[in-house]
């Protein structure tokens, strides 16, 4: 193992800082996709859950857990091969494509051969039909252009952000409007097609690439992505194993009420977390082999990752009940503890998030599946033992106990990898977490004087929000200005605005 240095010098501080700029700035452009897209989301979502139940919901929820579980146990991942490999060329962009059509072409034939199975398994004869259209969205998926993995190669984030942006106005487009048409799941599914049909449009006219068919490079792909199929199967596996257990012992209807709980829990997550470990692959991919570089850059871009999804989280927990009343509607109002619980769950997995990204970009492919193998070995039997005996709220125990054990391991990892010292993590992280703590008593204390739902929800956030930035700016200065996530935020902030921010940000110390 490599012995990073114990005191960084001005190059590599230099170099971290310009690499953290570049992450940052794509990260920006990720996060903004993710509230672009999440605008959209929530608009849809207002209308489409007063329109649809939560049975119509739970279903569709269900059939898409199944097939993405299927194509992610074959999905090779091999974009990331491509852009960890500098060299990579024709051969190797048109070898990678036409592996992706034979693999959707194959995983097409086998959700048509699932597809009366499943129905019968779950119960539900609707499964049937919702299986045969999604079989041929992912052939159609399959012959998209491969070219488009150069938005993210080139750190190209803007591209990105278009590409994926015409994928969700497509599903919204589609769904809403069919919602007051049809008023049952149909428009959910109709929405999903349009995307696939969106994405594949924009894929050939965003990206010049022509791809050929060609098999030249195969094995060298394959070596490398042998690790990430395995990693991905595991991955998703976890992701979703908790909706099919409660599909299976509970239906789709509570499964529906589950979901959406958890996907406003995991807002944080979803929208904040995966972009920026999204963005930052690349970069890690870049300094791998300079550890003491590759240590500054991890610290820097965990602090920054969790100084905007802390809060955000511990917010949604606070104000889950103005949230759900307003943005859902009564009939969701089931959904406020299980918010509540979740936000435990998306915090643990969103500070392991970038040790997935570190492993990969350092060439250490086993940790990552050995990582996901151990924590699926518990959680399924606690999800079996919990869901029977505690309902829903057994399967929100069941994640937030693996998601600690999960994190502990990680960071004792990542720490041995880097030669960080879990003290050196904390200091990275201590100012987001005091500002967290300050927020959250003045939220809960605003929050119960206020009447009414709307006012909770609006001075509630603007209140929270206002006091974590200058909690933790306060706490940044006494501290000295060190380099971190604050600096990194005002750089972002000051280039939003057309110039830099005038607070000797050039002369401030390295962490």
């Amino acid at each position: 193992m490599a012995t990073p240095a114990k005191v960084l010098d001005p190059t590599v501080s230099t170099g971290v800082q310009d690499l953290a700029r570049k992450v940052a700035a794509g990260a920006a452009w990720m996060v903004a996709l993710r509230f672009a897209s999440r605008l959209l989301g929530v608009a849809s979502m207002l209308v489409l859950a007063r329109l649809l139940t939560p049975a119509d919901f739970g279903l569709i929820a269900l059939a898409t857990t199944v097939v993405a579980l299927v194509d992610i146990a074959s999905e090779f991942n091999f974009d990331l091969a491509l852009i960890r490999d500098p060299r990579a060329g024709r051969p190797e962009y048109d070898t990678a494509w036409t592996l992706i059509i034979l693999k959707c072409l194959g995983l097409a034939l086998l959700l048509a051969a699932l597809a009366a199975p499943a129905a019968a398994f779950f119960g539900d004869p609707r499964l049937e039909p919702i299986f045969w259209i999604l079989a041929g969205c992912v052939l159609f998926e399959g012959f998209g252009n491969i070219g488009t993995v150069d938005f993210r190669r080139d750190l190209e984030i803007a591209k990105e952000f278009r590409f994926h942006l015409y994928g969700r106005l497509a599903q919204v487009g589609a769904a809403v409007p069919l919602a007051f048409w049809l008023r049952d799941w149909r428009a959910l599914l109709a929405g999903i097609v349009a995307r696939y049909v969106a994405l594949f449009v924009a894929s050939w006219t965003m990206s010049p690439y022509r791809p050929r068919l060609s098999l030249a490079r195969w094995r060298e792909l394959v070596h490398f992505s042998k690790w990430v199929l395995v990693n991905n199967g595991l991955g998703y596996l976890r992701e979703r194993i908790d909706q099919l257990v409660i599909g299976k012992l509970l239906g789709p209807a509570p499964l529906g009420l589950y979901a959406m709980a958890q996907e406003i829990a995991d807002l944080p997550t979803s929208e904040l977390a995966q972009p920026v470990a999204r963005a930052a692959y690349p970069g890690y991919a870049r300094i791998a082999g300079e550890p003491a570089r590759l240590a500054q850059g991890y610290l820097e871009s965990l602090a920054m990752l969790l100084a905007v999804t802390l809060p955000a989280a511990v917010g949604i927990a606070l104000l889950a009940d103005p949230l759900v009343r307003v943005l859902l509607g009564a009939k969701w109002v089931e959904a406020v503890p299980l918010i509540g619980a979740l936000v435990l769950y998306a915090v643990l997995r969103t500070a392991s998030t970038l040790a997935g990204p570190l492993f990969l970009a350092m060439g250490r492919v086993r940790i990552e599946p050995a990582l996901l193998a151990l924590n699926l070995a518990l959680l399924v039997p606690l999800l079996l033992a919990g869901v029977p005996a505690l309902g829903l709220m057994g399967a929100v125990l069941a994640l937030s106990v693996c998601a600690a054990v999960d994190l502990v391991l990680r960071l004792s990892i990542v720490s041995r990898l880097l030669a960080l010292s879990l003290g050196r993590i904390a200091r990275a992280v201590w100012r987001s977490t005091v500002a967290t703590a300050v927020m959250a008593v003045l939220v809960a204390e605003i929050r119960d004087q206020l009447d009414g739902p709307v006012l909770q929800l609006l001075v509630g956030g603007a209140c929270g929000a206002a006091v974590y930035g200058v909690t933790l700016f306060t706490l940044w200065w006494a501290a000295g200005r060190p380099a971190g996530a604050e600096r990194t935020l005002l750089v972002q902030l000051g280039g939003l605005f057309g110039g830099r921010w005038r607070t000797g940000l050039a002369e401030a110390p390295p962490a």
